[in-house]
């Protein structure tokens, strides 16, 4: 019993997506899914294109959202201090008005029927309390309790205001980028969900053309579970000046090359333009579409040696 293992996360599956089209293109017109493709009105040029675009969109989404992040961050480095500041000066004024509380109420202090204060958790409201506070300090002027405080804590009314100013710029600016950042995931989304349904639906029309041999959708770049087989370590040799393919690797795992001499990694079972170099006692992540390999060894007179992680009982 075989499942396919989809990615869950944009990325991989743009991945796959990709190696699907890549694997249809290097078949030709000897691709099991020819017709298939025209059947379904499924163009895997015009999805790696469209892919394209929703990686864009996604790249956009990351780096609004990052930047979302980092302005909160700026504002809390800004702001947390002043309101811990104002914590204090709260604190203070409650002691100051003891028996008298409610005159909090004058301060725009938040306080209950219970003569408890409710600090609020929104930034907003809390930094509307702050510029609140100190409007009702200066307006006290010289008669404010509150100035004996401020002068024995050091504590300058004027930066605690700029600072509340600055950290609301921040908070427009993480608005604004989080919103905008919003719009490109949706712009993602829309423009790749139909696409990853090509995939899926490819994925389940190849399991189902290969029912004896699940393993072959890894050329694809699917990752296949075969719940009744487990992975086995295992080791090829490659001889002198010659190549050979490794089909059924485990995806997510990694290849070795234990022997002396450096060896070339091919996707797929052919030559191809852009290969890996494995060099001696290095790894190489097999990843979506790398589930077939073809390793060249150019050494003229030593043999090469690889150690992968393969599906129990196949290749």
């Amino acid at each position: 019993m075989a499942r396919i293992n989809n990615p869950t996360n944009f990325v991989e599956r743009t991945v796959l997506t990709k190696a699907v089209a890549t694997k249809n293109t290097e078949d030709g017109d000897k691709s099991v899914l020819k017709q298939y493709l025209s059947e379904n009105k499924i163009d895997l040029t015009k999805d790696v294109r469209q892919t394209d675009k929703a990686i864009v969109a996604h790249n956009e989404f990351e780096r609004l959202d990052g930047a979302s992040t980092k302005f909160t961050e700026e504002r809390n480095l800004l702001f947390e201090p002043v309101f811990e500041n104002y914590r204090k000066e709260c604190q203070y004024l409650k002691k100051f008005y003891v028996g008298k509380e409610r005159e909090l109420v004058n301060w725009s202090i938040p306080i209950d029927n219970e003569n408890e204060i409710n600090y609020p958790a929104e930034f907003e409201q809390r930094a509307t309390l702050v510029e609140k506070l100190y409007t009702y300090n200066t307006k006290l002027g010289e008669d404010s309790p509150l100035t004996i405080f401020l002068t024995n804590n050091e504590i300058n009314p004027k930066t605690e205001t700029d600072n509340t100013e600055e950290a609301r710029k921040k908070q427009i600016e993480s608005i604004n980028s989080k919103k905008t950042s919003e719009l490109n995931r949706e712009e993602r989304d829309n423009i790749y969900n139909p696409l990853w349904k090509h995939t899926e639906d490819i994925g389940q029309f190849l399991k189902n053309l290969f029912p004896l041999n699940p393993r072959k959708l890894g050329e694809w770049g699917f990752d296949i579970e075969e719940t009744t087989k487990q992975p086995v370590a295992r080791i090829v040799t490659i001889d002198s000046n010659s190549k050979k393919t490794i089909s059924a690797i485990k995806m997510n795992t990694e290849i070795e090359n234990i022997g002396k001499i450096t060896l070339i990694i091919h996707r797929g079972k052919t030559i191809t333009e852009n290969p890996v170099t494995l060099n001696a006692e290095n790894k190489f992540k097999i990843l979506r579409g790398w589930g077939t390999i073809t390793v060249e060894n150019n050494n003229k007179t030593e043999k090469g040696e690889l150690k992968y992680l393969g599906i129990s009982g196949l290749n």
